[in-house]
Parts: structure tokens; C-alpha cells; sequence
């Protein structure tokens, strides 16, 4: 997943896009693709989610892929694989199987490599189903 932030489109070609200066207070739960420029306040659902350098969630994130260059508040889950830029800050804690952080990237959580559904306590990641 070396790539570029841009999201993958489904299927049917749809990516969600939150876009800059724009404010959703809400829980987003979708099978494409979001892309997150502006602030969620809330927890995502979806096949993938890519967080850009101006980009903010404050809420948890459950996906297949996942990019972040921007802020997140809250635990992430990604079956697949996590990709965290040097731009990035997470605050929560990370599982996924695969998982990548350039130099300069902040994460103040734990990082819990699991390909498995385990939990690494009983409040917080389960990947998504």
C-alpha cells in the first residue's frame, strides 16, 4: 500500500470525501472509501479511510486499509494494512497486521500487530467484520 493518500474507489467508483473546512458530527459507516480533508467528530466504518495532512478525526476508525497524514483521536482497527506519514498524530491505540510509520510520524497509543480478532483489552479494537 506505498502510495499515494488518494483513496481507492469501490466498485462502483464511490469515495466519500469530508472535504476541508467542512465539520460532520456524526458516525460514518459506509463499504467505499472515505476521504477525510476536513474534521469528523465521530467513529468511521468503511473498506478504507485516508486521513490527509489537514485532515482530523476525533473518534475510533475501523477499516480494511488505512492512511493517515493528518490527526486522530481515538483507536484504530485496520485488518489489512496502516500506513502512518511522517505528518501524522495519533492519539489511541493501533491494531492491524501490517503497519507503517515514517520517520517523524507521532503515535501516542500502543501498537498491537494481530492478524487475528484478538483484543488487547476488553474496552477498546475489534476489527471490522
Amino acid at each position: 500500500m506505498n502510495r499515494s493518500t488518494k483513496p481507492r474507489p469501490d466498485a462502483n467508483g464511490v469515495v466519500s470525501t469530508i472535504g476541508s473546512g467542512l465539520r460532520v458530527i456524526v458516525d460514518c459507516i459506509t463499504a467505499a472509501a472515505i476521504h477525510v480533508d476536513g474534521l469528523v467528530e465521530g467513529s468511521i466504518k468503511a473498506g478504507e479511510v485516508v486521513v490527509e495532512k489537514g485532515g482530523r478525526v476525533q473518534g475510533d476508525i475501523q477499516t480494511q486499509d488505512l492512511i493517515v497524514a493528518g490527526q486522530v483521536s481515538g483507536n484504530i482497527a485496520a485488518r489489512g494494512h496502516a500506513e502512518f506519514k511522517a505528518s501524522c498524530h495519533v492519539e489511541g491505540d493501533i491494531l492491524s497486521p501490517r503497519i507503517k510509520i515514517e520517520e517523524g510520524g507521532r503515535i501516542d497509543g500502543r501498537l498491537h500487530m494481530s492478524a487475528g480478532p484478538s483484543k488487547p483489552n476488553a474496552t477498546t479494537l475489534e476489527p471490522p467484520g
